[in-house]
């Protein structure tokens, strides 16, 4: 039906009504001028509906109209709205359309690419509950009123960059399979992204919020996100929010209030060099990779009670109060030359890692009462205003050994993570019938062959790929030795497993993880082991690697041993055993110092 270019009216003014219809073909309205409403609710149209440059002077109705080719409205104009809910569309061209009235697709389906781009709707817009099967093209686009994607699922990209959103938008519950693009955005109302999931990756990057309040609690971003530059007049709500990449809010600009209480991030998250003009929530915040604040100034306070970090830069300067209360510090806490304005609470908080505070200025009262200090922490050159009572802190680790300045830079694993310590095995179920876990047969049997593979792999693995398979096996053997009563001269070993991948072609693929499987020593009298550590799940472990907690590798003692000093011993004693098992001592005792684990584990389980 080819309708182009003409004026089309009726006498009266009533709308042409062709509410379903099927049209076989195209309906070609291009360059025409409507006059009265135009009523194509549930129609079928088997080809396109092409109103490019059309002007329509009253409503348009596409309420549950199907259209099985392109629906064209480039440069189109419609005064009055458009009610188009339900709709089924294949391609979209909307690129330059003005609607001038409320505008709603919701329910909408549009099975291949839409491009809204540069469409101004004067007026409401409501995409609530529409699906995308690609993308979803909205860049540059103005909306005067509010604008709706409520419940939208979007299987390709998101883009709504540079756009002009002038009294808020909603995308709670949505689903962006693909990248969301946000960047240079203006949003004048509310910008309500919660309960919403990102699986690609989320650019707001200068995005610039003038409304009373941004939120995206309970959203999850899988991908990189970043709201880097942008500025936000209001109230910036992420309370539970799961950051699954990297997540960066670098030189942002904050006016209002940020709550990120009860979010979790698993990758780097970088709250660096941004300006927070009111408070900062941080409060069970989940931090489970490297965060960082140093560079941002806070003037209100910081609430992170309760909060669990990693790698935690701080570095910040507050000008109210910071409550670090019931915190916990998997790895490093590095507050060194933060400023805190007000009162500063540190109390029940636990470092694992070297607590940094040096170069600090607390101007008003400080205290870590009860917080507990797995390892030494720094003060050099902090200034307070009121002295601290460090007495009122715990340091668990102090008794059963000296924690040396060279403790400072370790990262510990906690007391409470040391499995089945205090266990004991008389040294006589060494003799005898010696009761082992069936799986571990294989395990004080070593081949030749294996010991040579594991010596190269060791040799040859870079340090990185190191680091990341016996991180937390080092921090784990750590606080197990220093959890040991080791009397002088008295045998005392750690025992590591590997878990290698046959398959590997070079170090750091054939060797997959490694895994502390137990720590022990035996008293004066040699009659018993005591285990500070003693893990009995050996289904990945291939290959057993037991050291001394004596060895010359440890400068300072093995509660203190750097990765490099564990990866010298490990590899000494492993090219040891190789030697000795080329020599044709298969039975050598060093391959059977890993034996009381095992006689351990086969007692936990009840072998």
């Amino acid at each position: 039906m080819d309708l182009s270019g003409r004026v089309l009216a009726t006498p009266d003014g009533s709308p042409i009504d062709l509410r379903g219809a099927t049209i076989d073909g195209t309906l070609n309205l291009r360059d025409a001028t409507i006059k009265v409403p135009l009523l194509i609710g549930n129609a079928a149209i088997t080809g396109a509906l092409d109103a490019k440059g059309a002007q329509f002077d009253a409503p348009l109705s596409l309420a549950g109209a199907d259209i099985g080719g392109k629906l064209n409205f480039h440069d189109t104009i419609i005064n009055g709205g458009i009610a188009a809910n339900n709709l089924s569309a294949g391609f979209v061209d909307a690129r330059g359309l003005t609607v001038h009235g409320a505008t709603t697709f919701q329910h909408a389906s549009f099975n291949a690419n839409t491009r809204f781009s540069r469409t101004t709707f004067d007026g409401n817009v409501s995409f609530a509950n529409a699906n995308w099967r690609l993308l979803a093209d909205f860049a540059s686009t103005r909306i005067t009123g509010t604008a709706t994607f409520h419940r939208a699922t979007i299987g390709g990209e998101f883009r709504l960059n540079s756009a002009a959103l002038e009294d808020g938008i909603d995308l709670s519950k949505c689903t962006v399979s693909d990248d969301a693009s946000f960047c240079h955005a203006v949003v004048d109302g509310v910008l309500n992204a919660s309960q919403t999931t990102f699986d690609g990756d989320a650019d707001f990057e200068d995005l610039r919020c003038t409304g009373p309040r941004t939120q995206a609690d309970e959203a999850t971003f899988n991908g990189h996100t970043s709201f880097s530059l942008s500025e936000f007049d209001g109230v910036v709500s992420l309370t539970n929010t799961s950051f699954l990449d990297e997540a960066w809010f670098t030189h942002a600009i904050f006016n209002d209030s940020v709550n990120l209480s009860g979010s979790r991030a698993e990758n780097f998250i970088h709250l660096r060099d941004s300006t927070f003009n009111d408070d900062l929530s941080l409060a069970d915040v989940e931090f489970e990779h490297q965060s960082f604040l140093h560079g941002s100034t806070i003037q209100g306070g910081v609430d992170a009670t309760d909060a669990t970090f990693d790698h935690f830069q701080f570095s910040a300067t507050v000008h109210g109060d910071t409550d670090f209360r019931g915190s916990r510090f998997d790895g490093r806490g590095i507050f060194s030359n933060s400023e805190f304005g007000g009162r500063a609470w540190f109390d029940t908080a636990s470092f694992a890692g070297g607590p940094d505070f040096s170069d600090c200025r607390f101007k008003q009262r400080v205290t870590f009462d009860d917080a507990e200090f797995l390892v030494e922490p720094t003060f050099d050159d902090a200034r307070f205003a009121v002295n601290p009572d460090f007495e009122a802190a715990n340091y668990p680790q102090s008794s059963s050994m000296n924690l040396s300045e060279s403790r400072r830079n370790l990262i510990v694993a906690r007391p409470e993570d040391l499995r089945n310590s205090g266990f004991t095995v008389p040294v006589e179920a060494m003799n005898g019938d010696i009761i082992i876990p069936a799986e571990a047969t294989n395990l004080l049997q070593v081949p030749v062959s294996r010991a040579k593979v594991v010596t190269a792999v060791l040799n040859g693995l870079d340090q990185p790929d190191w680091y990341s398979r016996f991180k937390r096996s080092v921090e784990l053997a750590r606080t197990a030795v220093s959890e040991l009563n080791v009397d002088r001269g008295s045998h005392a070993e750690v025992v590591f497993g590997l878990t290698l991948n046959k398959d590997g072609d070079d170090p750091a693929s054939f060797l997959s993880a490694a895994t502390l499987v137990g720590a022990y020593t035996t008293d004066a009298d040699e009659t018993e082991f005591t285990f500070s550590y003693l893990n009995p799940e050996l289904s990945d472990i291939d290959h057993f690697i037991t050291v001394s907690i004596h060895d010359d590798a440890f400068e300072s003692g093995a509660s203190v041993g750097s990765h490099m000093e564990y990866r010298k011993a490990l590899f000494r004693r492993q090219l040891l055993e190789q030697t000795l098992l080329e020599q044709g001592e298969a039975s050598s005792k060093y391959s059977r110092d890993a034996l009381p684990a095992l006689v351990g584990i086969a007692r936990l389980s009840g072998s």
